[in-house]
């Protein structure tokens, strides 16, 4: 059994069904908040290309430790962002913990577009690790569609 003898622990991990290691082309990890998985899955049919993927995995800094040091939360982003740029035949999927909250959708927001990054439902109002979760995907979601 593991014992845990400090209150200080990290490490980020995929669990990965055995139909799918041989898909797997590579494993990079970035820093101990953000790692990413390549695959090549096969094509269905003998006249398509394969679907070249990427999965990034990220845990962020919580809000009191980026407020206490914004250094680690802008570190970040800068790698996330480092972990997300790929030729544009991929497929990127980035899950993890944000430790953010984006709060309900405001009206700034629809007239912004940024409701094609959040649902309706939302509650409670957005916090700083929000509001830099919201830019990142506007930001992406630019740049994937050059």
């Amino acid at each position: 059994m593991f014992e845990q003898t400090n209150s200080v622990h990290g490490g980020l991990g995929f669990i990965i069904s055995k139909r799918f290691i041989p898909y797997i082309r590579s494993w990079t990890q970035i820093s101990d908040r953000v790692d990413y998985l390549e695959l090549q899955l096969p094509a269905k049919t003998a006249n398509k290309s394969p679907c070249h993927m990427r999965i990034v995995n990220c845990y962020s800094p919580t809000l009191p430790r980026s407020v206490q040091n914004p250094a680690i939360i802008e570190q970040f982003y800068d790698e996330l962002n480092v972990s997300v740029e790929v030729p544009s035949r991929f497929e990127v999927f980035v899950v993890g913990d944000f430790n953010a909250k984006l709060g309900k959708r405001t009206v700034s927001d629809v007239e912004n577009r940024y409701k094609e990054n959040m649902g309706k439902y939302g509650v409670g109002r957005r916090n700083e690790n929000g509001e830099r979760l919201l830019n990142f995907l506007i930001s992406n979601r630019r740049r994937r569609r050059r």
